[in-house]
């Protein structure tokens, strides 16, 4: 069987999904993971064990390793779509989590904002909270924000 017919993606349909598990990913490691909020499912789940083994072992590494649990916990679902779906679901599949894989472990994760310790307030919190504070008082100027 030929890998265009098992795949049965054209180079458009290939680039649409390589650019949407990318922009996933990127979503993922600069907006939910730097706010300490996890993805449901699988990935979800890998996240969970993930940090269970982060701060249970203490360990240390310099790339996120959800991907890498996230492909580990995938392999029995590989399995069930090869016997049981199809090859090309099945090739299709392992394509787009191997994909995933590397891009959650290539794409760092930034840190959150530091932490605004109450008793020392640091100048990057003051300007955070003025500017967060300033965009409320003039959205409440023009009637778009009420308070709450």
């Amino acid at each position: 069987m030929s890998l265009k017919k098992l795949f049965k993606w054209n180079k458009y349909e290939f680039v649409k999904a390589v650019s949407g598990i990318f922009l996933f990913c990127l979503a993922l490691n600069l907006f939910i993971m730097p706010n300490h909020l996890y993805n449901g499912g699988v990935l979800g789940t890998a996240q969970l064990v993930r940090t269970l083994l982060v701060n249970t072992f203490n360990i240390d590494v310099n790339f996120d390793i959800a991907g890498i649990i996230n492909f580990i916990f995938n392999i029995p679902l590989f399995i069930l779509a090869y016997k049981e779906v199809s090859k090309g679901f099945f090739a299709r599949s392992l394509v787009i989590i191997i994909l995933q894989t590397i891009f959650l472990t290539i794409i760092p994760v930034p840190e959150k904002f530091p932490q605004c310790n109450k008793n020392k307030l640091s100048h990057h919190c003051i300007r955070v909270w003025w500017r967060i504070h300033d965009k409320k008082r003039s959205l409440e100027n023009t009637g778009i924000y009420n308070g709450g």
